[in-house]
């Protein structure tokens, strides 16, 4: 009993891969697989099978020559498991003045992975971080390549960079001046939703302002108010549409009736 010397083109074999197998030229072939794999039912008698483990499997195969000489020989397929390739982003949303972005692949059971980050720049590592452009608005698409001994599996994720958020109430205005500081308004760096609400000194309430209004220094009875310090409350959504609060007071220099 000799060798029949058989090899397969792939030591490792992703789950659903399909493997070659060779056998060394005679006139009789007979595999058998433990444990059993269908895909070698029909191919049993060919020289050199082609088939689909579904995990690691022996194939086997005795052969025979013209001469009634027989030959054994055996290969190992080690079949590995499909990954899944997962990524983690944090933050997925970030302004201009911080645009770093922790980056984590975990992927169960990857042993290298390959990072595109949408603005040109590459990974290899596992953890890190990644700064993204900072001067304009854009949503980036984020690339993971995971591998394993035989199998890739890719993953995708979003980082969008927007305009820092930025909200200035003035502590001074004088109404009918018919200049920028005649009305008292928040300024935004970007449109928001608002309540803008004005109360005398006593705690008394003069006017309630929605968005994009605001208050140009008259009473209820239309007169403009008096001089003097009054105390107003802010309630906003800001840029990531979270609702919050402010209060202060502003200055009213006395205007022109």
């Amino acid at each position: 009993e000799g060798f029949a010397d058989i090899s397969a083109d792939k030591e490792f074999l992703c789950e659903g891969d399909t493997v070659n197998l060779t056998c060394s030229s005679s006139s009789e072939y007979s595999w058998t697989a433990v444990p059993a794999d269908l895909s070698l039912s029909a191919q049993a008698n060919q020289q050199n099978p082609s088939v689909t483990p579904l995990f690691t499997t022996k194939y086997l195969v005795t052969t025979q020559d013209a001469y009634g000489c027989t030959a054994k020989d055996s290969v190992i397929v080690k079949v590995i498991p499909q990954l899944e390739a997962k990524m983690n982003l944090n933050p997925t949303k970030v302004s201009f003045s911080d645009t770093e972005v922790e980056f984590k692949d975990i992927t169960s059971g990857s042993i290298s992975r390959f990072w595109d980050f949408g603005d040109g720049g590459t990974a290899t590592s596992k953890h890190g971080t990644h700064v993204f452009p900072g001067s304009e608005q854009m949503e980036y698409e984020v690339m993971m390549i995971a591998e394993n001994e035989a199998c890739v599996d890719t993953a995708f994720g979003k980082v969008l960079v927007v305009p820092d958020f930025v909200i200035f109430l003035p502590n001074t205005f004088i109404p009918a001046s018919y200049g920028i500081n005649s009305i008292f308004r928040p300024f935004t760096s970007m449109d928001i939703e608002y309540t803008l609400t004005i109360l005398d000194r006593w705690g008394g309430q003069i006017i309630s302002i929605e968005n994009p209004g605001g208050w140009d220094g008259k009473l209820k009875n239309g007169d403009y108010a008096p001089e003097g310090v009054y105390v107003w409350y802010l309630v906003y959504r800001d840029g990531d549409g979270v609702r919050q609060k402010l209060n202060g007071t502003v200055n009213l220099i006395k205007g022109k009736e």
